[in-house]
């Protein structure tokens, strides 16, 4: 039991079939993991350097989104599916679809309250203890964690046990109120993820445009990297690398895949991206 939850039921959840690939099972649900390719900038190229487990919940044979899932939860069972998810996650990297996997670090959401409690020291301890079990060396994974969580206090202290366990750690940026530059120091996050909804704005230029240049300007300074997600287009891709974003993620690169599937490793082209095309590159 850990915390109120169950750890041979969750373990009874998650269904093996023949070559390893796991499926979790809540309620109706039958969960699968997805990954998606995150890409560093090289010159006149971007190259495949890491992925993120998505989640990809289907209500019998139809996909659902994981809104709907967790607000069927509700409360009382979110730690157990959020814990359920994570493991899920972690278990499945070795399907990711890249050969030598071990060059792909791995991002994945959790935070400071993962396993059912408020103790940010024991939840880094939880989820060192899963890596640990699922074979994938803590310098592989990245945990991504919300400004609002880290400016709270718990995250910080979240992000802190991370990093003596060896986990690098990601930090949303806050793009209602603009960048918590304490919460940014304090924490010392080795990524900040921008999202693409804040990025179309940026693209427009105004208020937004100018708050991204500062927090460029900030994260250079904490020696932080940014990483530009929901890149879906030519014109944001632009507006990413314009902003100097080393790191870029987004459907106008790489769909995410099935755990199982293949993701094509292949160095992409920023010309041919910068074309005026809404097709993935793997389709081009």
């Amino acid at each position: 039991m850990i915390d109120g939850i169950d750890g041979f039921a969750l373990r009874q959840a998650l269904i093996a079939d023949e070559i390893g690939l796991e499926t979790g099972i809540f309620g109706n649900y039958r969960l699968k993991s997805a990954f998606q390719p995150i890409y560093r900038r090289e010159g006149a190229l971007l190259v495949a350097c890491s992925v993120e487990a998505q989640l990809a919940p289907f209500a019998g044979h139809r996909p659902a989104a994981p809104a709907r899932l967790f607000a069927e939860a509700g409360e009382g069972l979110r730690a157990y599916l959020e814990m359920l998810c994570t493991t899920l996650h972690l278990h499945n990297y070795w399907h990711a679809g890249f050969d030598e996997l071990e060059m792909y670090p791995l991002h994945i959401a959790v935070g400071p309250q993962f396993g059912g409690h408020n103790d940010a020291e024991r939840a880094a301890g939880l989820v060192a203890e899963i890596c640990d079990e699922a074979g994938l060396a803590p310098e592989m994974l990245i945990c991504g964690i919300d400004a609002g969580e880290a400016d709270a206090g718990a995250g910080r202290t979240f992000a802190g046990a991370l990093h003596r366990h060896g986990i690098a750690v990601s930090m949303g940026f806050r793009t209602a109120d603009g960048p918590s530059f304490e919460a940014l120091a304090e924490t010392g996050p080795d990524f900040v993820r921008i999202d693409g909804a804040w990025l179309r704005a940026v693209r427009n230029g105004g208020a937004a445009a100018r708050l991204l240049a500062v927090a460029i300007r900030a994260l250079g300074g904490f020696g932080t990297r940014l990483l530009v997600q929901g890149i879906e287009g030519p014109a944001e891709l632009d507006a990413a690398l314009e902003a100097g974003a080393a790191y870029c993620q987004g459907s106008h690169l790489h769909v995410p895949r099935p755990a199982g599937a293949i993701l094509d490793e292949r160095p992409l082209s920023v010309a041919l991206l910068l074309e005026d095309t809404s097709r993935p590159a793997q389709e081009r």
